[in-house]
């Protein structure tokens, strides 16, 4: 009975740590959306390893344990390939988009209230005239607190960084004052894909 005991001791302590690594490992880099970095890379991976040895070693454990006809427990096995399956078939980067929209809809809104107001005046950095600095008060509404800013037919166009900024690849929110559907002359690059969240915004993937 002891022997058992330790074994489903040894299950607990591999599958539930390693599987919540590789969650929050995978949750980090949807929620930064950060890849061109050697350090969030190796913790991705590290995380998938984690993951990956301890999960096949309590799997040989069980079977062992049942050969032997010995006590097993598989709820902690069963908990870590039910996170496997999460990480590997649900929509997380879906569901990580929306979360952010949903949940900083309503700074972003008051930012883009206080612009076209003309309450904020908005300071220009590089590389080029579209991109402005994000004041103090309103940082959490874009990635690295920068915007893009262009003058539409019809009204100010705004885009808001979700990932980390790469000149020809991007992707994020963007307020449409007239509502039109984005368009490839937007920002000066070229769509990839785009869907509507609400009126006035969309999510946009720039390439």
């Amino acid at each position: 009975m002891s022997e058992g005991k330790g074994a489903a001791r040894l299950l607990s302590r591999l599958c539930v740590p390693a599987a919540l690594l590789f969650l929050a490992s995978r949750l980090f880099m949807l929620e930064t959306l950060r890849w061109e970095s050697l350090y969030d890379k190796l913790f991705m991976a590290v995380g998938f390893l984690a993951f990956g040895v301890t999960t096949c070693l309590a799997i040989v454990i069980l079977i062992i344990q049942l050969f032997r006809r010995r006590p097993i427990e598989p709820g902690p096995l069963l908990f870590a390939l039910a996170i496997g399956l999460i990480i590997q078939f649900a929509p997380l980067n879906d569901i990580m988009i929306d979360y952010d929209f949903l949940t900083r809809l309503p700074e972003r809104t008051r930012f883009v209230e206080d612009v076209l107001s003309k309450k904020l005046q908005l300071v220009n950095v590089p590389p080029g005239d579209d991109a402005f600095l994000v004041p103090q008060q309103f940082k959490a509404v874009s990635n690295r607190e920068i915007i893009l800013m262009q003058s539409g037919a019809k009204g100010p166009i705004l885009f808001f960084f979700l990932d980390s900024w790469i000149l020809d690849n991007f992707s994020g929110f963007m307020y449409r004052s007239d509502d039109s559907e984005p368009q490839d002359k937007d920002f000066y690059a070229k769509i990839r894909s785009y869907s509507r969240l609400a009126p006035h915004w969309f999510f946009v993937c720039f390439i």
